[in-house]
């Protein structure tokens, strides 16, 4: 008798561990913005974008800044470099690189279109400040801009 009341307490214990263990990851935001609207981010700051259409998480991975620096005579201007992935609440993930400066003209932004789970995206590199600096250890931020497209 013992046996069959043991079993499924056994197999209720298991299920419940396939519950737990099947729950969501809790997501940290750092903060909040609209799409269409510019906001600046430092690396690895989680930024939430959403409207009633849309949700997404925009993370600078990488800021690699090659510029010449201010008040500095350089043979080359350098460009600036940001790394950034975007996911949405499926899961769908993208990474892409955005480049100023150098080869890009350092007044307009670079952008990129991006796809997660059939809704499109226009990314926008408008900035990385500040500019170089030499012997300067300022935090470079990332400006960005996402419009639904």
């Amino acid at each position: 008798m013992k046996s069959k009341v043991f079993l499924p307490a056994v197999l209720g214990c298991l299920g419940l561990s396939v519950i737990i263990s099947c729950e969501k990851e809790s997501v940290r935001i750092d903060k909040e913005n609209s799409f269409n609207v510019s906001f600046k981010s430092t690396l690895n700051e989680q930024v939430m974008l959403k409207n009633d259409e849309a949700k997404i998480l925009v993370q600078v991975k990488n800021i690699s800044d090659n510029r010449c620096p201010t008040h500095v005579s350089c043979t080359d201007a350098g460009e600036a470099t940001v790394r950034i992935e975007v996911s949405n609440i499926g899961n769908a993930k993208a990474e892409s690189l955005l480049h100023i400066g150098g080869a890009h003209d350092e007044t307009s932004a670079d952008s990129v279109t991006i796809n997660l789970d059939g809704r499109l995206y226009n990314i926008y590199l408008m900035g990385v400040n500040p500019h170089p600096i030499e012997g300067s250890s300022e935090i470079q931020t990332a400006e960005i801009r996402v419009n639904l497209k």
